[in-house]
Formats: C-alpha cells, sequence, structure tokens
C-alpha cells in the first residue's frame, strides 16, 4: 500500500477506542444478561467484563464525528470505502451486516486507535 491512513480512517479508528463508548456498550449488554436471567428465573450473571467486542461504534457515529451529520450518498460511499480499506489493512473486522452497520476493531486496530487518541483525541 505504501500510503497512511486518510483522515477519514482516522476518525473511523478513534471513534471504536472511545472507552465511554465501549463501557456504554457493555453496560447494555450487562442490563440485557439481567433481565434475560430474570424473564428465565436464573440466578443473575455477573457484570461482563470489557472485551473487544465493546469497541464498536456506529456509523451514524462516524457521520455526526466527521461530516457533522451529514449522510448522502457520496459520505455513505466514502466511508463504506473507507472501512473496506480498514479491513483490507487488518485493522477492523467485518460485521457482516449489510452496509456494516457497526466497525468492530481488530486487537490491532484498537492499539492503532488508542494511539491516535493520544496524538489528538476527538472533540
Amino acid at each position: 500500500m505504501g500510503r497512511g491512513l486518510s483522515e477519514l480512517q482516522k476518525a473511523i479508528l478513534m471513534a471504536t477506542a472511545d472507552e465511554t463508548n465501549a463501557e456504554r456498550w457493555r453496560s447494555s449488554s450487562d442490563v440485557c444478561s439481567k433481565n434475560y436471567a430474570r424473564l428465565r428465573n436464573l440466578p443473575e450473571p455477573p457484570p461482563t467484563p470489557l472485551a473487544l467486542e465493546h469497541y464498536r461504534t456506529s456509523r451514524h457515529v462516524i457521520y455526526d464525528n466527521f461530516y457533522d451529520g451529514e449522510m448522502g450518498n457520496s459520505q455513505v460511499v466514502s466511508v463504506c470505502r473507507a472501512i473496506k480499506r480498514l479491513k483490507d489493512r487488518g485493522l477492523v473486522q467485518d460485521t457482516n451486516r449489510w452496509r456494516r452497520e457497526f466497525v468492530l476493531p481488530t486487537p490491532e486496530g484498537l492499539a492503532k486507535g488508542r494511539e491516535l487518541m493520544a496524538k489528538e483525541p476527538l472533540p
């Protein structure tokens, strides 16, 4: 490849490395687990440890951060291409969903996102 990451690719990696977003996903999965246990009369499960699957972000967060909420056809195509290129580099996983609704980083992508966050945090 030879070229560095684009600004959009950096924004995607930084969005996936956001700790508060990951914590929000983890707490919502804990609520779902507790509700399921209550429904099935099972013992309450312990809190879920923060795992790689919690470091995901929605494409809409990317539009809000990078394009100020604009979601025209060109923005959708740009984000899809950027995600595909990050996947080709092994920095994000393919979620096998239509139009890649969620972006899930690989361990290398999470480390790169954290490195970028240390240099220039999200607004």
